[in-house]
């Protein structure tokens, strides 16, 4: 009896009443909701399924853990561009709660953005100021800095590991560097100089961010990215 009603939300609702309505969907069992279900993944095939409601739909059709449903996830899957390194994490792109996303960036135990960036008055600055990120970054670009954090790394925030010629290794970002010697700051804002004459080895720059889908799911994310874009 539910299940026609939730039909009714999918086809005349607000992307936010159909992202409820997929959640229901995942959490029955019965055959009316993998059929209702299985309808609506044909039309994500079709790309005919709002943008803001795509991950809801996907994660309702994986709970069933039906034949039928897992099929036409394949079938999803594999038509993602292989040549977009995006591809796996678009539908994080749209839909997510601004509120839940400053919640995450504040908050989250393991992805707390403030332990590294500032954020208004909140923060750390070891990291880039996040405070008007929205309005220097589109969504996409937001999303390749949170899950590819190496595409793109923000200049003075390159993490680089430095041997020299006496065994001793030093890591940091490099502050300033000339002809003869370069500046290394540390994650703690301590400072140290070293000669490039005695350097030997030292590595490609890494961003010290970690990638944030090995910390977050991707309703994570999509909040996050939703909140980002409004850092304004």
């Amino acid at each position: 009896k539910v299940v026609p009603l939730l039909e009714k939300v999918l086809e005349k609702g607000k992307p936010a009443e159909m992202q409820d309505a997929f959640a229901a969907l995942g959490s029955m069992k019965g055959p009316a909701a993998k059929k209702t279900l299985l309808s609506w993944m044909k039309k994500l095939l079709s790309n005919a399924v709002p943008e803001a409601a795509r991950l809801d739909l996907l994660e309702a059709a994986r709970a069933q853990n039906d034949f039928a449903l897992n099929e036409a996830i394949a079938v999803y899957e594999k038509g993602r561009p292989s040549d977009d390194k995006l591809a796996v994490f678009r539908e994080t792109l749209q839909g997510g709660n601004a509120a839940r996303g400053k919640q995450i960036a504040l908050e989250h135990l393991a992805a707390q953005c403030t332990r590294c960036h500032k954020i208004g008055k909140e923060g750390a600055e070891v990291g880039p100021d996040l405070s008007k990120i929205g309005k220097r970054m589109n969504r996409e670009q937001l999303l390749e800095a949170i899950v590819l954090p190496n595409a793109t790394i923000a200049k003075g925030y390159d993490l680089i590991v430095i041997t020299l010629k006496d065994g001793k290794t030093l890591s940091g970002c490099v502050e300033k560097e000339n002809a003869t010697e370069l500046q290394l700051r540390a994650a703690d804002k301590s400072m140290a100089t070293v000669r490039l004459d005695q350097i030997a080895n030292r590595t490609i720059a890494q961003s010290m961010m970690p990638p944030m889908d090995a910390l977050l799911n991707k309703r994570e994310l999509r909040d996050l990215i939703e909140y980002m874009s409004t850092l304004k």
